[in-house]
């Protein structure tokens, strides 16, 4: 009787976890990301100098969802899917601070053909409609610029901890200013091949976001090849919309029997922006503080690795920016570090 309370109490807990395995309904529709971004990578500590972004993303939900319909019956409309087979949507929510400093933090005075200093907290919440082949996400952001951001604080604190310099300029920082953006991105698979594992995908992408913050339009394409590549959109840099890492259906790897779930990749991506307002540059919208003169049309590289294991997949990758102001001696290198969970 003990062996067959023994077997019982083993067999409950594995055939659970098998079910959960196999398409029987089950289907991970939680991701948690973790996102980091630092120039530290390059020894560096000026410009876009620190950036994270914590998300929650919820994938798969029926079209039916009362909570947010009426958005889901906006996105519908805006993103020309309706009719398509497989349309699915989702949500996310997200925490995020990004800093910005001039390159010469010894100053206490303004440096006047450098960088404000600058920083933003803010919450952002995103709705998708995607299929297999195509994600468009709308994005609304809310948050704070300026000394209530508390970006100076977070800086120095993790420089104290660290025994860094301690920068001198935060009095000159922005004024406060509340901020405010809607962001759209559409991306689509324009190519894939996998073969026993090994494969490649090709995503481009188009942005545009607007607010008193941040007015641009981007577009460019990454490219993914190795084995056991996850099936989503990618795992772009922080900015809006940024959400695009959750498995889409069981042939992603995080799905796979336990034993076959790992993965490794490298990826490329070129991207271009066009900008019309960046108040990190441009300085507050509705008093005088200290600005510089943008460049209106910048580029971002970056190349990388992904590692898939078990639920998790976690991604580094070097950005390299050209100079996006007059006057900025250096282009810019940082680099930017995700970690994922599906379950």
């Amino acid at each position: 009787m003990k062996k067959i309370f023994f077997l019982i109490i083993i067999l409950i807990p594995y055939q659970a976890y098998t079910a959960q395995s196999k398409d029987t309904g089950y289907f991970p529709t939680k991701t948690f990301s973790v996102f980091f971004e630092n120039d530290t990578f390059f020894n560096t500590d000026r410009e876009y100098t620190n950036g994270i972004r914590l998300s929650m993303t919820y994938n798969s939900l029926p079209e039916k969802y009362s909570k947010i319909q009426f958005f889901m019956d906006k996105i519908k409309k805006l993103t020309n899917l309706s009719g398509n087979p497989g349309l699915r949507y989702g949500y996310s929510l997200s925490l995020g601070q990004n800093i910005y400093t001039p390159e010469n933090t010894e100053a206490k005075q303004i440096v006047k053909d450098e960088r404000p200093y600058s920083g933003l907290t803010y919450l952002g919440t995103g709705i998708t409609a995607y299929t297999d082949n195509i994600m468009t996400t709308l994005e609304f952001s809310a948050g704070i610029i300026g000394p209530l951001s508390l970006a100076d604080k977070t800086q120095k604190e993790i420089h104290r901890t660290f025994d860094w310099n301690i920068p001198q300029g935060w009095d000159n920082q922005l004024n406060n200013e509340p901020f405010a953006g809607i962001f759209y991105s559409r991306r689509w698979k324009a190519a894939k091949e996998i073969k026993n594992g090994f494969g490649f995908d090709l995503i481009p992408e188009f942005s545009a976001g607007a607010g008193n913050a941040l007015t641009y339009m981007e577009a460019g394409v990454s490219i993914r090849a190795g084995y056991n590549i996850p099936n989503d959109f990618g795992t772009p840099r922080i900015r809006p919309t940024t959400e695009t890492n959750f498995p889409l259906d069981y042939s992603d790897p995080r799905l796979f029997s336990k034993f076959r779930r790992y993965g490794i990749y490298a990826f490329c991506s070129a991207n271009s922006q066009y900008v019309l307002r960046n108040i990190f540059l441009d300085g507050n919208t509705f008093e005088n503080s200290h600005s510089v003169d943008k460049y209106p049309v910048t580029g971002t590289t970056t190349v990388g690795i992904g590692i898939i294991l078990h639920r998790f997949n976690i991604v580094y990758g070097h950005v390299f920016n050209t100079k996006s102001y007059k006057g900025q001696k250096e282009k810019q290198y940082y680099g930017t570090l995700s970690i994922s969970y599906s379950w």
